[in-house]
């Protein structure tokens, strides 16, 4: 939905080309010498895959409450970014936010000051 699925999408292409390629290389074609690609995937995808299913599960009505206010965040940006770009997987979006948010959080306290002193109301 975010694009995030490209990054995952080329990493698994390079597992599929590793376990094609050992398999030329050995000659060795067996369903268990291929199973070798799902396990690769496993390790490198299952943590991350199980945290956005439980944010999903648990988080959806707080995520349809908290959107309109994040999308103005510049950590949502740089997180969906690094999700895009394959630096970041969905367990290293806690860490993001502790380390960011505190400063984002000064800076929204900032403009929300200088807007309430110009008789601005950003909602």
């Amino acid at each position: 939905m975010m694009g995030e699925g490209i990054a995952y999408a080329m990493r698994s292409g390079q597992f599929a080309a590793q376990t094609i390629s050992k398999t030329i290389e050995r000659g060795k074609s067996s369903a268990d010498f291929l199973y070798n690609y799902q396990r690769l995937c496993s390790r490198e995808f299952a943590e991350s895959f199980d945290m956005a299913a439980k944010a999903g599960i648990r988080g959806g009505r707080l995520a349809d409450s908290i959107l309109p206010v994040a999308t103005r965040l510049n950590v949502s940006r740089e997180i969906l970014s690094g999700l895009t770009r394959g630096d970041i997987d969905y367990t290293d979006i806690p860490y993001v936010l502790v380390t960011r948010l505190p400063r984002e959080l000064l800076y929204l306290l900032r403009d929300s000051l200088i807007a309430s002193t110009n008789g601005v109301n950003r909602r």
